[in-house]
């Protein structure tokens, strides 16, 4: 912008002009001629400077507003409570309020295993078990010839309380297990937070710290490198108890009872229950309600968990369709009469 006006006064490489406007500014000197107080010149303004740096700053604040923001409203919620499933494979779930997964991580190299094989952050927590077991028989963590044992425990909310219905979690646990016959202990213990932080401390998932802390008190020789390395399954054949018996107060005996049918015990606060095979999975098989993973010696044959999840919900859908076939075809002949 040109500026004209009369110079009044100069200050090193710069005048103070009065306008025709009656105003006075600064410029800076013409680079050419000498100037005198009283001269009228016209004179570019300066350009201003640091405009691009202006405009730089400008975009750059609200850049850093918009990520501000989306990192806020994206934060991660705290976890309302964890879930461990301990069999082999150790894996430890973080649980919102809504019972949805918000991470989840292995706590040994089987665990880290599973998990590369599914995907549960943002799962419905009874979804993610249900899939993290299949996998595990899919993996044959959890076969046929064995004794199998799943540890699960939850940690409770300020009152003592479990967050998530123990009932509902055994039920997700036992889907896969029954569909493929696998005799199996489950056992689901509601622990304090401040188990599960020793349990960090020492290395090992709550499950596997229960033990070692009973254990100890049983004089029983474990360590905690030892506990972390074995199933679950071998762990009683080598120490000649039960886990079960090993968490609960009374000793947990089973003396009574058919050991054909499913037991249950109180073990604290938990439950546990032990699913036998029995022939009503053959009998459902016949009927076509069989579905789960093939039970093999062999990797031939093995189905996915995905695999296992998407066949029960097309069987599923199928039996709703099924049902509905004749009455909604009857209705639809009487609406054409």
């Amino acid at each position: 912008m040109k500026t004209t006006g009369m110079v009044v006064k100069t200050i090193g490489n710069s005048c103070i002009l009065l306008t025709n406007e009656g105003e006075y500014k600064k410029v800076p000197l013409p680079v050419d001629g000498e100037i005198r107080v009283g001269q009228i010149i016209v004179q570019e303004g300066r350009k201003k400077r640091f405009t691009f740096l202006r405009y730089f700053t400008v975009a750059a604040c609200l850049l850093l507003i918009i990520l501000t923001g989306q990192l806020y409203l994206g934060r991660t919620q705290p976890a309302a409570a964890f879930v461990t499933i301990d069999i082999n494979p150790s894996i430890e779930l973080a649980v919102l309020s809504d019972k949805k997964v918000a991470s989840a991580r292995g706590l040994n190299s089987d665990g880290v295993a599973i998990l590369e094989e599914v995907k549960v952050k943002g799962l419905d927590l009874h979804e993610a078990v249900e899939l993290i077991v299949a996998q595990a028989v899919a993996d044959q963590f959890l076969n046929i010839k064995e004794d199998n044992v799943i540890l699960v425990t939850l940690t409770t909310d300020n009152n003592g309380k479990p967050v998530v219905d123990l009932e509902s979690i055994y039920e997700s646990i036992k889907s896969p297990v029954e569909l493929n016959g696998l005799d199996t202990e489950v056992i689901i213990e509601p622990v304090e937070t401040a188990v599960r932080q020793e349990a960090e401390k020492a290395g090992i998932s709550t499950g596997r710290y229960l033990l070692l802390q009973k254990t100890a008190k049983r004089g029983i020789d474990v360590c905690a490198g030892e506990i972390n390395a074995m199933s679950l399954e071998k762990f009683e054949k080598d120490k000649k108890i039960s886990v079960a018996e090993l968490l609960s107060e009374n000793g947990g005996d089973d003396s009574s009872g058919d050991k054909d049918k499913e037991v249950e015990k109180a073990v604290k606060k938990g439950i546990y229950k032990k699913q036998h095979n029995s022939k009503e999975n053959d009998d459902n098989k016949k009927a076509g309600y069989y579905t789960g993973i093939e039970r093999t010696d062999t990797d031939n044959g093995k189905m996915a968990a995905n695999e296992y999840i998407e066949k029960k919900d097309i069987e599923k859908k199928g039996m709703e369709k099924k049902k509905d076939g004749p009455e909604h075809s009857g209705n639809k002949q009487k609406n054409q009469k």
